[in-house]
């Protein structure tokens, strides 16, 4: 086992790719108050206006998933037939807080988004690495220059 230690991936300013291509950000209860109490109270009313538009435009032809989805978590994940509630087939991948490339709850962002590009899971045995193409190209360099071998 070994440890990457890469301090040099860094998101580029503007990049947003993987608040277009990842999908919509899973929130707990707790962060989604978080989230409307600054939605409510901080973000600029011309930026809320955007996340309100952006909202509709990209999601309101899903209320149907999201509905199915609402009813699917509502079983713990242990006990979930998954074949009686199959996750839904979201249509959009693009999270409707990202406004002009930037995200415009950056401070109260939920955890998903805080940890992109840094975390490793493992299913049915396999390591997978949940990171942009930019964060994966930087952690294959260090890995070459580490063993001095082709990856």
């Amino acid at each position: 086992m070994f440890i990457i230690h890469n301090s040099s991936i860094m998101c580029k300013d503007k990049c947003s790719s993987c608040c277009i291509n990842a999908g919509l950000p899973r929130v707990t209860s707790i962060e989604w108050q978080i989230i409307f109490k600054f939605l409510k109270n901080e973000i600029d009313k011309d930026v809320l206006k955007l996340v309100i538009e952006r909202t509709i435009k990209l999601h309101s032809n899903q209320i149907e998933y999201l509905l199915e989805e609402q009813e699917r978590i509502q079983e713990p994940h242990t006990q979930r037939d998954e074949s009686k509630y199959p996750k839904p087939k979201f249509k959009c991948l693009e999270c409707p807080f990202l406004v002009n490339h930037s995200c415009s709850i950056y401070k109260v962002r939920p955890a998903i988004c805080r940890t992109y590009g840094y975390f490793t899971i493992r299913i049915k045995g396999k390591s997978k690495l949940f990171t942009c193409q930019m964060s994966a190209n930087s952690i294959f360099e260090d890995l070459k220059n580490k063993f001095n071998r082709k990856i």
